[in-house]
């Protein structure tokens, strides 16, 4: 009997120190892989960054389009001058008008500037240009 359960205590010995030393394992790789992770050359950074603030062409298409319709003209005379992402206050994209109900959440989108000779419209999209809307001159561009 003693013979059995002194083999008994040594496999749990070596089963807790499999443990530890696996724990102790898994720490150290865990602390390693965040400085992993972020070891990116500066120049890729900044060309990711650039890259993210392009103007995709599903939202360009249907900014135009709603240009195009509002203003009567065809969207070949249309130029988009401007566009900016930006993270809007909720789901109106920071528009929201009396009596409308909008989702409180914050929606990231795009800020678009179209032009036509001197005469230039601003618009807010979500990210995926679904949802197109017209600033007014009311609107103040700086509380959103």
């Amino acid at each position: 009997m003693s013979v059995a359960l002194s083999l008994t205590k040594i496999r749990l010995h070596h089963r807790f120190s499999i443990l530890v030393i696996a724990s102790i394992l898994c720490a150290g790789v865990s602390m390693m892989l965040p400085n992993a992770a972020v070891a990116v050359p500066h120049s890729s950074c900044s060309e990711t960054k650039e890259m993210s603030n392009h103007l995709p062409e599903a939202v360009a298409r249907a900014v135009l389009q709603h240009a195009s319709q509002q203003s009567g003209l065809p969207i070949s005379k249309l130029r988009i001058v401007e566009s900016q992402q930006r993270n809007w206050s909720d789901g109106c994209l920071g528009l929201a008008e009396p009596g409308i109900l909008c989702t409180q959440a914050i929606v990231e989108g795009w800020r678009v500037v179209v032009s036509h000779n001197e005469q230039t419209r601003v618009y807010r999209t979500d990210s995926q240009g679904t949802q197109v809307r017209l600033e007014t001159l009311e609107t103040d561009p700086a509380e959103n």
